[in-house]
């Protein structure tokens, strides 16, 4: 959006990032299927402590430690408030805060993504109002 190449390989890169945390999470929650604390289904891993950790960790890839020690800084409140809810179990928020970091420096070590083969970029249509992910083969 600022046509400054360095931003849009960051913007690519933590959306890249993004996508693939929530492609894990969605996986890990569906193949584990436990049960929260609070009765409901698919809390493993957490996926708010896993977002809010990979967007930290593409932060500071990109921008360094003046952007993402105060994102970081949230994962905290945002980890104590899926305890204190009921939502997830201790090692729900664990395992989510490592998959977080992980993945996204895997994604950002290697500026991209791939998935079968294929490069995974996240678009936006500005003309339309709309955004998803594209797979080049």
């Amino acid at each position: 959006m600022t046509w400054n190449p360095q931003h849009d390989l960051a913007g690519r890169t933590a959306l890249s990032s993004m996508t693939a945390t929530g492609a894990l999470t969605l996986a890990t929650k569906l193949a584990v299927n436990e049960r929260r604390p609070n009765g409901r289904d698919y809390g493993y891993p957490s996926g708010h402590t896993l977002d809010e950790l990979a967007l930290a960790t593409s932060l500071h890839s990109s921008h360094g430690r003046k952007v993402s020690v105060p994102v970081s800084l949230m994962a905290g409140p945002v980890a104590f408030q899926r305890l204190d809810s009921g939502a997830h179990d201790l090692d729900d928020v664990l395992v989510g805060a490592a998959f977080g970091l992980i993945v996204s420096q895997q994604v950002h070590r290697e500026r991209g993504l791939e998935f079968l083969g294929a490069e995974v970029t996240p678009f936006v249509d500005s003309d339309q109002g709309g955004g998803g992910v594209s797979l080049t083969w």
